[in-house]
């Protein structure tokens, strides 16, 4: 049990070593995120369940102890992959751990494509979206009996259940963006319409999650709140809303059991009765990441993959009505394998970055390397910022923060996937509007030209006499132009 406090102690030290390395950069700017969920995911279970004995649907009986220090020692090796990266980038760019500037003012440009890719992005998704619900049923999408079913019933349709995300991203850019006051109004209702779409109705946090970091995101950016800055009673304020998240599961699982608001609320306070801190331990979405990491290490063979499940991530954008047969991601293959009642019944669970390291490149090397390689990616993110303050970047990177939260408990296809299917609608936008927006300017500048143009123009001795838009006469004659 000692060595478990042990790698626990230095995953938490590296990790410490680059939040001081970060310390000028915003609390939730996307390295910093990174490294702290590496080492709130790396130590939670393994400490938690010192204390607790866990509860969950996952084989919990097929972890050994071996296996447990084995896991810790990978998400170790990810920490230290990521200081590395912010070793190298301090050192040869510092800019890219300074605090970050204010922007410049906007101009015209800058405000009519903010305002033409929030337009865009809202119409999509709000289209798609209805479409999906169509498709889906509204009884079923808003039923939290059976989630199989919800699960099952979307099925090849993920093209329009992006619109939800789409209107996410549309509202975040919005928040970020210069949008005039009643755009930014509509976008503010728009968003607070999903929240309680997603806590209400259809029972799915990842949405109302991703919209409240990505406000928070854009806030801390807008004060230029600094690592350095924030004080432990935020901290609290954040723990707190975690346990509010586990609550209300804990809540909604016995308000379905029960069908009684008083009943199940007396059911969930009751510790001793139900368990609730065991699930917790058990079912967190921090714990998630960590004991698959620990299954596949306990059940593969470690670099077998050899890096073909990050060669395959293109292939998730091909939907499956259109290739039935294309290749299972990781997440799929595990819980067909090890899950097969799960499978049967149209469930799922999320994967582990840190396990599909491990997967293709073998223990520590692997996870070093995705530390590395993600780590490098982020601070480049920030450079792009940095250098483009009205940048597409910068505008798409409150709704990154929500991936880059929860992407231990993810793979690169799934990532892939998620940041690009919003991605890229919103800078084929971007391009649509500067191109329209060139053709208006264009056309603005050329009519009072075509207008004077048209005017008579009477002659002189030695040429026609041009009238020019400051009023100042010019004569041609046959070698040149003259003003006078």
């Amino acid at each position: 049990m000692s060595e478990r406090w042990l790698w626990a102690t230095l995953l938490v030290a590296a990790c410490i070593g680059v939040l001081a390395l970060l310390r000028r950069r915003s609390p939730l700017s996307l390295p910093v995120l990174a490294i702290g969920m590496t080492a709130v995911v790396g130590t939670f279970y393994p400490l938690a369940s010192l204390f607790i004995e866990p509860r969950s649907w996952r084989n919990l009986g097929d972890l050994t102890e071996e296996v447990l220090l084995d896991a810790q020692v990978d998400y170790l090796a990810f920490a230290v992959g990521m200081l590395l990266a912010v070793l190298v980038a301090g050192a040869l760019r510092p800019r890219l751990l300074a605090a970050e500037t204010p922007p410049p003012p906007a101009t015209a440009r800058v405000r009519f494509r903010d305002e033409f890719v929030v337009g865009g992005l809202l119409a999509a998704g709000t289209l798609l979206y209805a479409i999906y619900v169509q498709r889906v049923g509204l009884a079923t999408l808003t039923s939290t009996h059976d989630f199989a079913e919800k699960y099952l019933a979307s099925r090849g349709l993920g093209v329009f259940l992006l619109g939800l995300n789409l209107m996410i991203a549309a509202c975040l850019w919005a928040e970020a963006g210069e949008v005039s006051r009643r755009t930014r109004v509509v976008l503010r209702a728009v968003g607070l319409g999903i929240l309680a779409w997603a806590t209400l109705f259809i029972a799915v946090r990842a949405y109302a999650a991703a919209l409240v970091l990505g406000y928070a995101h854009v806030l801390c950016a807008r004060r230029r709140v600094r690592l350095d800055q924030v004080r432990p009673s935020l901290v609290l304020m954040l723990v707190a809303a975690y346990l509010g998240l586990e609550g209300y599961a804990i809540l909604r699982s016995t308000w379905t059991v029960t069908g009684d608001l008083g009943r199940a609320l007396e059911l969930a306070a009751d510790v001793g009765q139900q368990d609730a801190l065991g699930s917790v331990v058990g079912g967190s979405e921090l714990s998630h990441p960590f004991i698959t990491t620990a299954e596949v290490a306990r059940f593969e063979e470690a670099g077998a993959l050899g890096g073909e499940s990050y060669l395959e991530a293109l292939l998730c954008f091909v939907p499956s009505f259109l290739w039935p047969d294309r290749p299972e991601t990781l997440a799929q293959r595990f819980v067909a394998e090890y899950y097969p009642l799960l499978d049967e019944r149209g469930g799922g669970s999320a994967f582990t970055f840190v396990g599909e390291a491990w997967w293709n490149f073998g223990h520590v090397t692997g996870p070093l390397l995705a530390g590395l390689v993600l780590a490098g990616l982020l601070l480049l993110v920030g450079a792009g910022a940095l250098r483009a303050p009205h940048g597409p970047v910068t505008r798409l990177s409150p709704y990154l923060v929500y991936l880059v939260l929860l992407f231990h408990r993810s793979q690169l296809s799934a990532l892939f996937k998620s940041s690009m299917s919003v991605v890229l609608p919103a800078l084929a936008l971007w391009v649509l509007a500067e191109l329209l927006r060139g053709v208006l300017v264009e056309r603005r500048t050329l009519a009072p030209t075509r207008a004077l143009a048209a005017l008579p123009r009477p002659a002189t001795a030695s040429g026609p006499r041009l009238a020019t838009r400051t009023g100042v006469a010019r004569e041609h004659d046959s070698t040149r132009w003259e003003v006078r």
